[in-house]
């Protein structure tokens, strides 16, 4: 499988709760445009994830959209769930 490359614009970038780019190319045909924002907040030991998705696609992409309701939750579900992993991994083992 071909890796996806992306170049992004940073639109927006509030440390440390707040950061929105634009996607201004990509390998993959997808969408004519692109635009991502994520705003963090805590919530006691955990913090919550506001997503924000836009896409003009093509109509290679426009057909599936769709199926955007379904796979749009599970891909970032998926996402938050390794950059957890990822978090807990790098913050080492509790010293509980």
């Amino acid at each position: 499988m071909a890796q996806i490359r992306y170049t992004e614009t940073i639109l927006a970038w509030d440390e440390p709760d707040r950061w929105a780019f634009r996607v201004t190319r990509s390998t993959a045909p997808l969408a004519y445009a692109m635009a991502e924002e994520y705003r963090v907040s805590s919530h006691g030991h955990h913090s919550v994830v506001q997503w924000t998705f836009a896409i003009d696609p093509r109509p290679i992409l426009a057909r599936a959209t769709s199926l955007a309701d379904v796979i749009l939750p599970r891909m970032f579900r998926r996402a938050m769930t390794n950059l957890s992993v990822r978090l807990t991994e790098a913050a080492g083992p509790d010293p509980a």
